[in-house]
């Protein structure tokens, strides 16, 4: 029991060391906010979920008395509450059905799983972009504006012809409104991304240990449920509207959609499962992802919600089991 809490209180220091680490202003520090989750990711699969919790607490309070409170309660309400959350996503299961299933526990589908990240990444986008501003999102827009002014005087003044706002057309106010309703989309993609990638390496990390009790899922299996599609549609619906609302609805535009996008490479990799050419498809699709994001995510995103939506995956031969 006692190296269980030791455990715990031992991964919520480390956590609140990398955030904490992570405000001091560099651009190398700043990276390592994304490592933050991870301590607690680790001790809540491999030992408890409780721990994990332990750990977010344990963190918290110590950002709250080294620092201030206002850091502890960001710290438990971003790295800590998204690293606790999914592991209890993951842990999750219930008893089976019928005797005829052997006992073996229902764990919850890794589609799931990824549905509440993406939901998880735009709650904590939303609720981050709320508190800097405030609450006062017209002051945000002034301060955006300011910025884009400045940036077009740097531009304008460097004479090296380098691409500006105002070099495209834009006005610093447009531009500030259009970077007014763009940051939440691009706070909820990044946030989402991190958390899968925490996820998964994490998981990776506890299974090779032999530490965690869910078996290793299919991956390329990954399908969101259809609430995840109308939640998307909701969103878009809700784009229009002010305040609070619309930032909520630009969040989960873009948590879900690099999540539909994210299905859209695991329906990839499951439709060329026992092809020769896999590997060479699989390298060169990636490659041009890397390249040219901004206009193949979309199309996986496409692919996502088409397969969330459409059964075109059903009766497919059963792959092999998955190995971690």
């Amino acid at each position: 029991m006692i190296t269980y809490v030791t455990l715990g209180i031992a991964a919520g220091l480390v956590s609140a060391i990398l955030f904490a680490a992570a405000s001091t202003g560099s651009v190398a520090s700043a990276m390592l906010i994304y490592l933050a989750p991870l301590p607690i990711l680790i001790v809540a699969l491999g030992w408890h979920h409780l721990l994990g919790l332990l750990a977010l607490s344990v963190g918290a309070f110590a950002l709250s008395v080294g620092l201030r409170s206002s850091t502890g309660i960001a710290f438990a309400l971003g790295p800590g509450f998204a690293a606790w959350f999914p592991a209890y996503l993951v842990l999750l299961a219930r008893p089976p059905l019928s005797a005829n299933d052997g006992g073996a526990l229902r764990w919850l589908p890794v589609g799931h799983i990824l549905f509440w990240l993406a939901m998880t990444a735009a709650a904590i986008a939303c609720t981050a972009i709320y508190a800097a501003t405030g609450g006062d999102l017209e002051r945000y827009r002034e301060a955006l504006e300011q910025t884009a002014t400045e940036l077009m005087q740097r531009s304008s003044g460097s004479g090296r012809g380098s691409a500006s706002p105002e070099s495209l057309g834009i006005p610093a106010r447009d531009f500030a409104a259009m970077m007014l309703w763009l940051a939440p989309a691009a706070f909820g993609f990044a946030l989402t991304l991190m958390l899968a990638a925490n996820l998964w390496l994490a998981s990776k990390a506890v299974a090779i240990s032999g530490r965690l009790v869910r078996p290793w899922p299919d991956i390329p299996l990954t399908r969101m449920p259809a609430a995840a599609a109308i939640v998307l549609l909701a969103a878009i619906l809700a784009t229009g509207m002010s305040g609070l609302a619309g930032f909520a609805a630009m969040s989960l535009i873009g948590a879900l959609g690099v999540a539909f996008a994210l299905q859209g490479m695991a329906v990839m990799h499951d439709v060329t499962r026992g092809k020769q050419a896999r590997s060479l498809i699989l390298t060169t699709t990636y490659v041009f992802v890397a390249l040219f994001s901004y206009v193949l995510l979309p199309v996986f995103a496409l692919l996502g919600l088409a397969d969330s939506l459409l059964p075109f995956r059903k009766g497919r031969a059963a792959p092999p089991p998955p190995s971690i």
